[in-house]
């Protein structure tokens, strides 16, 4: 029998245990890197809880109103008016209405009804239509609602029309020359305005200053201007306010009316 050496007799499967356990050992690891095939059922979806919203306040939600516009003036007063009321020979009727004054026409005295006795050329009541021998039927102005006047006698309808006339402004539209002339026979002031020269008369050259002649289908003569009457006050464009010239001399008046007519149309 022989005997076995040392190399036949050293278990040669050993050598292998090493490499079978590091291959053990690599399985291992990509079993725990691989996904697991076991399915898990989904957790539910995380929903936020619904959030309180605060009331808002309906002013918020609103535009902010547009700014107040600025307190508007308040409205004009209307305009002072003066309506009278007239019938033509064939008692056909007229009503017309002034804005301002002169009117341009005059009318009969302490009769009854009031008759337009002149129209001065050119003049509003001109333009309006107005002839003479029209009777005067009914008076309306600021302040007084429309009255008959067929009925009454001269002093209330002469008083009536005083009063719508002194409701109105004075005519400011083009140059002009007034005179405030005293008749002595009746003691009366009458307002004369002209627009136009000549003037149609001619002055005493003393004091007080008189009219010492008018001459006929004249302005003055429109106007009814008389001999005799004395002049008080002058005004016009240039000095609206009337001076009273009782107190100058005669070429001081005469200055004052002249700077007035200077502004006038027509000729010297």
């Amino acid at each position: 029998v022989q005997a076995s050496s040392p190399e036949q007799s050293f278990p040669w499967w050993l050598l292998l245990l090493p490499a079978v356990l590091l291959l053990v050992l690599c399985l291992c690891c990509l079993m725990l890197l691989l996904p697991t095939s076991t399915q898990h059922p989904a957790a539910p979806a995380l929903v936020p809880a619904p959030v309180k919203e605060e009331p808002v306040e309906e002013q918020r939600l609103l535009a902010p109103p547009p700014p107040r516009p600025p307190a508007s003036a308040p409205a004009p007063a209307p305009a002072p008016y003066l309506t009278l009321s007239f019938v033509d020979a064939e008692s056909k009727p007229i009503t017309k209405t002034w804005h301002d004054k002169p009117l341009g026409l005059t009318f009969s005295k302490d009769t009854v009804p009031i008759v337009v006795t002149r129209v001065v050329k050119g003049s509003k009541a001109d333009l309006y239509g107005i002839t003479t021998g029209m009777k005067m039927t009914a008076v309306e102005f600021t302040g007084q609602d429309w009255t008959s006047v067929e009925d009454k006698d001269y002093a209330t309808t002469s008083a009536l029309l005083q009063r719508g006339v002194g409701v109105l402004p004075h005519e400011t539209d083009r140059p002009y020359l007034q005179l405030t002339l005293l008749n002595p026979s009746t003691n009366e002031e009458l307002v004369k305005t002209w627009y136009t020269k000549p003037l149609g008369l001619t002055f005493s050259p003393s004091a007080p200053i008189k009219v010492k002649k008018v001459d006929k289908g004249t302005r003055a003569w429109e106007l009814g201007v008389k001999e005799g009457m004395e002049i008080k006050l002058v005004a016009h464009t240039d000095m609206p306010t009337p001076v009273d010239i009782y107190a100058k001399k005669y070429d001081e008046v005469m200055d004052i009316i002249k700077t007035g007519m200077g502004r006038l149309a027509g000729t010297p």
